[in-house]
Formats: C-alpha cells, sequence, structure tokens
C-alpha cells in the first residue's frame, strides 16, 4: 500500500480541482462502464493531457498511453481503467 503523500489521487487534487478532474475523466472514461480501458481520441486543446493523465491516475490508478493521430492536433488516450489496475 502506498503511504498518503505517494497516492496518486493526493497528488492530483493538489494540482487540479476535483471538479476539473471528474470532468477530464467523464471526458475519457468508456461510457458504459468507467471502470473498463479507456480508448478516447481528445482534443489537448480541450483536455490538456496532463490534466487527463492526472484525472485517470485518480479514478483508476493506471497510467495513460498518448498517441498523436496524423495530419491532427488530436491524440488517442488509452489506459488499462481500473479493472485492469492495480486497485482492482
Amino acid at each position: 500500500m502506498l503511504a498518503n503523500d505517494q497516492r496518486p489521487s493526493q497528488k492530483a487534487t493538489q494540482v487540479f480541482g476535483e471538479t476539473q478532474l471528474r470532468n477530464a475523466f467523464h471526458a475519457v472514461r468508456d461510457s458504459k462502464d468507467w471502470k473498463n480501458p479507456i480508448a478516447q481520441v481528445i482534443d489537448p486543446e480541450v483536455w490538456p493531457v496532463a490534466m487527463v493523465r492526472a484525472a485517470v491516475e485518480f479514478y483508476t490508478a493506471t497510467t495513460i498511453t498518448v498517441e498523436p493521430i496524423q495530419n491532427s492536433q488530436r491524440v488517442l488516450v488509452t489506459a488499462p481503467g481500473y479493472r485492469n489496475g492495480p486497485a482492482w
């Protein structure tokens, strides 16, 4: 078990507010089941990658992978999701 000061959720809420994290997570989560793996295309100008990364860590305890989409400003964000992460 991680010490309180090492938990991603505590670090994330120091940088971003809980409302920001919730909104960013809702932008990338699976709409049918939030515990499923994540695979979502986002516009980093709307959803900054640092905020999405913090949100996914906050809610799933997993780390995102970000892949640029060719000929686009958008990126593909993927993550194992809560069910496939260490918190499950």
